[in-house]
């Protein structure tokens, strides 16, 4: 089988369709490693159905890969070799609903802080304060930087849409300092040719090494935190570049819980129950009559009050319901004060 033959053929049809240059390398790989699995064949229209199963299945452990060489083979037996029906029935698997490593602020930004090369610490800086993919980053040229309005330009993002992001002063500040200390000609983070850019494999080792996770990673930690932080999930999904809000949603997932609930309703019952209730006695242990009135007291327990009736025998240590007979401490009684009253004893 010729390979290179094929090969030739498969980029021509994805050109073509305009397809970016990440996909063009994705499928150039995955079908070259399909055409030397099959080489003793002397066609690919003679790689039958159930042989295309068996070799997927060599990728049955990392899901991303057969999901990425089922595409690429779909394909290419569509618009190369023109059999679309040998993959009519095969179905993308089930996606691993696995939550995305997010570092805390704080730990993150001592971890960009502490990068000294000032090339890496830019581009970590960038990746993290506009939530672009890494792939995404590496193209941005130096023309794509609008410094007056505070503004990047991402040309040509994943599915061939341009979207623009802002950019905060601190980066703005970083950038500078690597354009002066590594003077880029056009590509912004400029490769050792300085007609092409570094390449994303380099970023990536230098991020589990600068930041302990992958670069796709700060995208995630980007978009949890500014879900903390308040900001519309529909705006993220405009800064990402999502085409559906379902993909921003799954970030909701990884919030922290006590975000999505600042305050606990139920942290309310007591107030909401008997508002400006006392729970806790007078000082002393004593009230008068006129005192009973003005502040009625009732057992958090049952529940138990009315006007000028003080439903509680008191010792020095413990108070206790009348009604229900139930004891408590007056300790324990001193977190459940509603009412500001200075006479109230917090023991």
């Amino acid at each position: 089988m010729d390979t290179q033959s094929w090969l030739k053929r498969l980029r021509i049809e994805i050109e073509l369709k305009r397809y970016s240059t990440d996909t063009l390398e994705c499928y150039t790989i995955f079908v070259s490693k399909f055409l030397k699995y099959f080489v003793a064949k002397d066609h690919p229209t003679k790689v039958n159905i159930d042989e295309i199963k068996q070799y997927l299945l060599t990728f049955k452990l990392h899901p991303a890969q057969y999901k990425q060489s089922l595409a690429s083979l779909r394909f290419f037996y569509r618009f190369v070799i023109h059999q679309p029906e040998k993959f009519k029935d095969l179905q993308y698997p089930k996606w691993e609903s696995k939550l995305p490593t997010i570092i805390d602020k704080t730990t993150l930004l001592k971890r960009i802080a502490a990068i000294r090369n000032k090339r890496d610490k830019a581009f970590f800086a960038l990746l993290y304060g506009t939530g672009m993919r890494v792939g995404e980053a590496c193209k941005i040229r130096i023309a794509d930087i609008d410094g007056t309005r505070k503004t990047i330009t991402i040309r040509r993002g994943k599915g061939d849409k341009d979207r623009v992001v802002p950019i905060p002063d601190v980066l703005l500040t970083l950038l500078r300092n690597h354009f002066i200390a590594n003077r880029p000609k056009d590509w912004l983070f400029q490769g050792t040719n300085p007609e092409n850019y570094v390449s994303k494999t380099l970023f990536q080792k230098l991020c589990h090494q600068y930041i302990g996770i992958n670069c796709h990673g700060l995208r995630h930690c980007y978009a949890v935190h500014q879900l903390e932080a308040g900001v519309s999930i529909y705006v993220i999904k405009e800064l990402f570049g999502h085409k559906d809000i379902r993909t921003t949603e799954k970030y909701l997932r990884s919030m922290n819980p006590s975000f999505n609930i600042p305050q606990n309703p139920l942290n309310d019952l007591e107030t909401t129950l008997r508002p400006g209730a006392v729970i806790l006695p007078i000082k002393g242990g004593s009230m008068n009559e006129e005192e009973r009135n003005q502040y009625p007291a009732w057992c958090p327990n049952c529940g138990e009050t009315r006007p000028g009736y003080y439903p509680f025998e008191l010792t020095t240590t413990t108070i206790g319901c009348k009604s229900c007979q139930e004891v408590w401490t007056i300790k324990d009684l001193a977190s459940k004060r509603t009412h500001t009253d200075p006479r109230l004893s917090a023991a």
